[in-house]
């Protein structure tokens, strides 16, 4: 596997570390009632739990460009 691939892996792990990371402090915030709930109120996370939701979000912002770029070079060079 080339080393974009790999780069391409480290990055999806990174995003499930994200998402992990933010979903528990968030859930260890609002409880557990409002995890397993409806979500009719609209809470914000504060705090660490905010801050990791907004580290989120922007990589997820910028993933799906790094993704296209790393397929885009693992094909182009597969053709040289």
């Amino acid at each position: 596997m080339s080393a974009e691939l790999w780069c391409l892996f480290g990055a999806v792990v990174m995003a499930l570390v994200h998402l992990t990371a933010a979903s528990f402090t968030f859930k260890a915030q609002v409880s557990n009632a409002y995890s397993v709930g409806p979500r009719d109120a609209d809470i914000k996370p504060t705090g660490v739990a905010g801050r990791l939701d907004r580290a989120q979000r922007n990589f997820l912002e910028t993933f799906a460009a790094f993704a296209a770029a790393v397929l885009m070079l693992t094909h182009l060079d597969g053709e040289g």
